[in-house]
């Protein structure tokens, strides 16, 4: 029986080498979804262009690859460093999108699309060292006049989170949130699907270029949205929301944890009291080094041991 899951079912491939003027001759898929789907695909595959183009190509489950596929190569002229983006639509069925950390894809002129205009980012840098998302100057040159001041991003499970279009500046602030959903790490692909006025789909995938699972709570971390009374000059308490209690069963509720942030460390009171966990002693000093504001969000995720703790900083003006 086929796997329960909605289609399209997305993952990348990313292109890293092959010998200069030369096309791959196989493309070997990512192993979790060869894992699920290799064995549902028949040995002749579909797969579809953005321009509606048809190729049959050939599928090895014992390789988890498809190979046999000059055709399609030599229309798309996929070069190093560039992603396939797949979606595979169930049976033998697949559309295929290729996409550039440097430039943006465009829908085509006269040919039905559901989206405008599709680019992927890939982030070096540590949650807290992300800056606001700049745009191209295609992309604004584009869609820049269409696009309003507030915006929405749609993510993986369905909802709306909101943010910010900066004409003047040409960039997207209010990721964070985006992010912290997706629990992103440094050199994580994001892809952007702008389909028009206000919305952008964001699809975030792992190391394993296959889509990122979302777990609002997997018993690892919890997580503090800062409010003005905690960024008090004294030690006043930081309630933890009870729905982390899977991990806070776990711990010594009166007992200091190590946080970490970067180089930087800080041993934080864990107190209990009648009805909740706070951060105690220590705080002052943490959301201090951190110059956290109010709106910002703390993620502290388990780092080996039962005391010993990362911090991630998402920022509410970022």
């Amino acid at each position: 029986m086929e796997p329960e899951m909605r289609y399209p079912v997305d993952f990348l491939k990313a292109l890293i080498f092959f010998p200069k003027g030369s096309l791959p001759q196989k493309l070997f898929l990512p192993r979790g979804f060869v894992d699920r789907f290799g064995g549902l695909l028949p040995e002749i595959v579909n797969i579809k262009t953005m321009d509606e183009q048809r190729f049959s190509i050939k599928f090895s489950a014992e390789d988890g690859c498809f190979f046999d596929m000059h055709a399609l190569l030599s229309k798309l002229l996929p070069k190093e460093c560039q992603f396939f983006y797949f979606k595979y639509l169930g049976g033998p069925n697949f559309e295929v999108f290729l996409l550039d950390v440097k430039y943006d894809l465009h829908g085509i002129s006269g040919i039905a699309s559901p989206f405008q205009c599709m680019f992927i980012r890939i982030y070096p840098n540590l949650s807290s060292k992300w800056e606001p998302l700049r745009l191209s100057e295609e992309f604004i040159s584009k869609y820049g006049s269409q696009i309003p001041r507030e915006i929405r991003f749609q993510v993986s499970d369905g909802s709306f989170l909101g943010g910010i279009y900066d004409k003047g500046d040409g960039t997207i602030t209010g990721l964070q949130p985006v992010y912290k959903f997706y629990n992103l790490s440094f050199f994580e692909p994001l892809v952007f699907t702008y389909l028009g006025v206000d919305l952008f789909v964001v699809n975030a995938f792992g190391k394993d270029c296959m889509p990122k699972n979302v777990n609002s709570d997997s018993g690892d971390f919890f997580e503090v949205e800062l409010k003005p009374s905690h960024l008090l000059e004294y030690d006043f308490g930081v309630t933890i929301p009870a729905k982390f209690k899977s991990l806070l069963s776990k711990i010594d509720c009166n007992g200091f944890i190590k946080i970490k942030h970067g180089n930087d460390s800080w041993n934080v009171l864990l107190k209990k009291r009648p009805n909740r966990v706070e951060l105690h002693t220590g705080w002052t000093l943490l959301w201090k080094s951190l110059r956290l504001l109010p709106g910002d969000i703390c993620v502290f995720r388990r780092a080996g041991s039962n005391f010993k703790f990362n911090c991630e900083v998402y920022r509410h003006h970022v």
